[in-house]
């Protein structure tokens, strides 16, 4: 806690919970300061509190009054401010609704409705009504309104990351232990209110800071009866025994019985040092000043990072429709229709003019060197846009609940056009509601522009080849480093512009149709895409977040399928030996190790094709210095799949210069130290990254260390391309009523048994398949939230001339599992449906079980579960020995079961192999974002 004699020294930030009395104080000059803090430690995560933005806000509208500049400037940064405005200064900003945020002015609407207190009947509307409503009467943010909301209407079903929200609702809805709908009598799921309440307030007081656990506490026990009030009694006495704030919230909050005059007046109360700063500021040794400072420091912490594991946003989406909402203006709303979609919006492309930017027609083709301009933005679906292939709406749902809307980073590549440097990165922003603007603000502050400073669209300057015949754009939409969406734009140059060449549009990358969110993703610090050209070549354009160089468009030369299989071949030698009469044999020791000795030589062998695939992907000098320095350090990297392009083992890329001989060759420090390594998924890059060779230096000619492979220094996301632009997520979670796990094995005795009883004490009760059959009639009838195949992988044996892999469930001739078998599951009955709402994890753990989309297998297990809807793929570059594939397995799943997302499980593989000279851990590929994890892990009763 933050003591009297720190704060008056301004050695800390006190906590959030005194920001309303610090804003109270410090006067009109800190209330932006004041607002901005307090919405980012707004929301349900651990470390923030969703009444906070209210509480401030309702000493904000105390210093503002009625001043209409104050109001029209605060109210868009602090929406909450709203339902503390008196009538007067509500009808004013109703009457300059044009200058608020849509949401906000949607918020200005709703009040009034319906009455001031929250009933059940509001939570029971649809939920973008109810979200509304909420925020209104309760002061949450939307997206926290949201959650609530959806909280709400799952009861009495409670989800773990739920407790919080329904914990918040239950004192707005019940008073004196007792819930009444109106008119209607006591509501239903009061009991599972309370119960996640008591679980919210354990949880807080096991983790996150003291001063949330507080303002949890000090806003829940009202709404507690006697009996569960001790529980709380016990609960604080158990987790901080003797600690100061335990003294202050078993003394004066949970057996207090006055009521309380406002959110702010809630926040303070929950402070062991409300009654010591009262005194000190009535005493004359705190002043106005001195407040200021102290909430300066505040929300220095907050934009440093220094409030620990804030989550800004929410794992979700505020979806509001404001157009089709309808609310009245005055009084009483009438019941809410139902709630219709909201209008589509879609990345719009046109060819235009420079200057007088007519849009050039659709059928025309480019003049050869003549400048052009690209017109770019996302809103209704121009039906005046030249053909258009496969377009789908913009992933807007993908982006993170905002009141005001998002920047996104636009990214042009010129196949032979030639680009303006100021249009290779622009910006454009996508507000709540409504068509994309751009405008001169600055990406990371606020809007201070007004509607005639906006421009409607985008232009990007471009110069069509100098040679005739096709030419291509493309242009990437980012945000956070994640790509969203690829826009191709298809051209005919001639000396001229003529008719007769028809102009066309396709999206050969669509991160995503419908996001659950990307707020839940880590922000990338490299993208990787693959583009067609229009000469049937393809090209990489390597994206960097937050850097000048914006991106690199190469054109891989060597990285072709033949070379990819070397790669394979290597690896599947670390671990097998062929004998002399043309079998394999096994290599690896008893615990799946190597010595040091043959340690090197794999490394050396692999290094040989990894460092050819490089030189391949980038073959230009120049190309390869940026790629390598912009990727030294350890970096989050995403690397989409594209339809109907070449597969790329990210992985086994090795960017450390190496001239395929041992020979002179440098080896890394930490190859003689591997066994020292951390034992879990902490390791990130080499512990001796300062020795390893500046890129573009000429010593040493070959340096030789582990992590220089991007699969054991880089974290790699490699979503595949969805053909329905389905939504990928980063939550799995099994159905009610079914087993967490389904899984089939088909091992020998009795290794086969020892792994079955490994992972069930790992999981839990698993829904066990002995046959291909078994595993179709499994899901048929249960959804698990993870699917475990391990079996080898071979060629169908019903195919002759088809090279379609099928998973021996058992060995033939018994009938395996196809792709088309795992298709045609979306022809039965509601499971699609089960496994949108679920979205399991597939891990198949076998023979190159990864390799996806190549031309001699296109029919593929991993296209075959994305378009199932499942979460992600786990699989195998090579045919796996199988005591390792059972060792990954058990080890994979114990730290996803403990709460570790996927790329957490898979670079803990990597790490736990390596410790013993094992590189395999790299024939292991997760096809999926690598912070998907499960929505309910369990802790592994093992301690792994």
């Amino acid at each position: 806690m933050t003591d009297p004699e720190s704060l008056l020294r301004g050695d800390r930030a006190p906590e959030p919970s005194l920001l309303p009395w610090l804003t109270a104080r410090a006067g009109r000059d800190s209330l932006r300061t004041a607002s901005d803090a307090a919405v980012s430690l707004s929301g349900l995560g651990t470390s923030q509190w969703p009444g906070l933005a209210d509480a401030v806000a309702q000493e904000a509208a105390r210093l503002v009054g009625g001043d209409a500049s104050s109001l029209l400037a605060l109210v868009n940064v602090l929406p909450p401010l709203l339902r503390h405005l008196a009538t007067p200064s509500v009808a004013l900003l109703r009457e300059r609704a044009d200058a608020l945020d849509p949401a906000v002015a949607l918020l200005a609407r709703t009040l009034g409705a319906d009455g001031e207190t929250l009933s059940v009947r509001d939570l029971e509307t649809p939920p973008e009504w109810a979200a509304a409503t909420v925020a209104v009467k309760s002061g949450l943010l939307l997206d926290d309104a949201l959650e609530v909301v959806e909280a709400w209407q799952e009861l009495p079903r409670v989800r773990s990351g739920s407790r919080t929200a329904l914990a918040f609702l239950l004192p707005l809805l019940v008073s004196g232990g007792v819930v009444r709908r109106r008119d209607a009598g006591p509501v239903r799921h009061l009991a599972a209110l309370q119960d996640a309440a008591l679980v919210a307030v354990a949880d807080s007081l096991r983790e996150g800071p003291q001063w949330r656990a507080a303002a949890l506490i000090t806003h829940v026990v009202p709404a507690l009866p006697t009996q569960q009030r001790r529980r709380v009694d016990q609960r604080i006495r158990d987790a901080w025994g003797d600690d100061a704030w335990a003294e202050h919230l078993l003394s004066d909050v949970v057996w207090h019985t006055a009521g309380r005059e406002g959110p702010a007046e809630e926040l303070f109360a929950s402070h062991p040092l409300g009654r010591d700063l009262e005194r000190a500021m009535s005493e004359g040794h705190l002043d106005g000043r001195w407040c200021q400072e102290a909430l300066q420091r505040t929300a220095d912490a907050v934009s440093s990072g220094g409030t620990a594991d804030l989550r800004l946003r929410r794992a979700g989406t505020v979806a509001l429709r404001i157009r089709e909402l309808g609310i009245q203006d005055h009084g009483a709303s009438p019941e809410p229709p139902a709630m219709p979609p909201g209008p589509e919006r879609f990345l719009n492309a046109r060819m235009v003019r420079p200057g007088s930017r007519e849009p050039l027609p659709t059928d025309r083709s480019l003049g050869r060197g003549m400048t052009y301009e690209l017109r770019l933005d996302i809103g209704p679906l121009d039906p005046l846009m030249p053909r258009s292939d496969g377009l789908v709406p913009f992933p807007e749902d993908g982006l993170p609940p905002s009141a005001n809307g998002h920047w996104l980073d636009v990214r042009t590549v010129g196949f032979g056009f030639t680009v303006a440097p100021a249009s290779e990165h622009a910006r454009l922003f996508l507000p709540v509601i409504g068509p994309s603007w751009c405008c001169p603000c600055p990406p990371d502050g606020q809007h201070h522009c007004d509607a005639g400073r906006r421009e409607r669209f985008l232009h990007l300057t471009v110069t069509a080849p100098p040679v005739t015949g096709p030419a291509r754009l493309g242009v990437q939409i980012l945000y956070r480093g994640n790509v969203l969406q690829c826009l191709q734009a298809d051209f005919y140059v001639r000396d001229s512009e003529e008719p007769g060449h028809q102009q066309s549009m396709s999206l050969p990358l669509v991160l995503a149709g419908d996001l659950r969110s990307l707020e839940a993703l880590s922000p990338r610090d490299v993208s990787v895409v693959q583009m067609p050209a229009p000469d049937d070549a393809w090209h990489l354009i390597v994206n960097q977040a937050g850097t000048t160089t914006g991106q690199i468009t190469v054109r891989p030369s060597l990285a072709r399928g033949d070379l990819v299989e070397e790669c394979r071949d290597v690896l599947t030698g670390v671990h097998q030996r062929r004998g002399p009469l043309g079998g394999r044999r096994n290599r690896l020791g008893p615990d799946n190790g190597l010595s040091p000795k043959e340690f090197r030589k794999d490394l050396a062998r692999l290094a040989t094709v990894g460092r050819h695939l490089w030189n391949g992907l980038f073959d230009r000098a120049t190309d390869r210095r940026v790629v390598a320095r912009a990727l030294r350090a350890p970096r989050r990297i995403q690397a989409p799949g594209a339809a109907a392009l070449p597969y790329i083992p990210w992985s086994l890329v090795y960017d450390l210069p190496y001239t395929g001989t041992k020979q002179g060759a440098t080896y890394c420090r930490v190859v003689d130290e591997l066994p020292a390594l951390p034992s879990n998924a902490r390791q990130e890059g080499c512990p001796y990254e300062t020795d390893h060779p500046e890129p573009g230096s000429a010593e040493p000619e070959s340096f030789l260390c582990p992590f220089g492979f991007w699969g054991m220094r880089h974290s790699i996301d490699a979503p595949p391309h969805r053909e329905d632009a389905g939504r990928f997520v980063t939550e799995t979670a099994a159905d009610t009523g079914s087993p967490l796990m389904v899984a089939a094995i088909e091992l020998p005795e009795p290794r086969r048994s020892g792994h079955r009883d490994v992972l069930e004490e790992t999981v839990g009760p698993i829904g066990w398949a002995d046959t291909g059959k078994d595993l179709i009639r499994h899901l048929h009838v249960s959804t698990p939230a993870l699917l475990y195949l391990c079996c080898h992988c071979g060629r169908d044996p019903g195919l002759e001339r088809v090279h379609s892999p099928c998973l021996m469930l058992p060995t033939p001739p018994e009938p395996g599992i196809t792709p088309d078998q795992v298709r045609e599951l979306a022809d039965v009955g509601d499971l699609p449906e089960r496994w949108r709402r679920t979205r399991p994890l597939v891990f198949i753990n076998g023979c190159g079980t990864a390799a996806v989309q190549q031309p001699e297998m296109w029919l593929d297990f991993v296209g075959a579960f994305a378009s199932l809807d499942a979460a992600g793929v786990v699989g195998t570059e090579t045919e796996v020995e199988a005591g390792l594939a059972v060792e990954v397995a058990e080890h994979f799943w114990s730290v996803l079961l403990a709460g570790g997302t996927v790329g957490d499980a898979l670079r803990s593989v990597r790490i736990r192999l390596l410790r013993k000279n094992n590189l395999l851990g790299l024939t292991y590929t997760a096809h999926c974002f690598g912070d998907l994890r499960l929505r309910t892990p369990r802790a592994d009763p093992r301690g792994t």
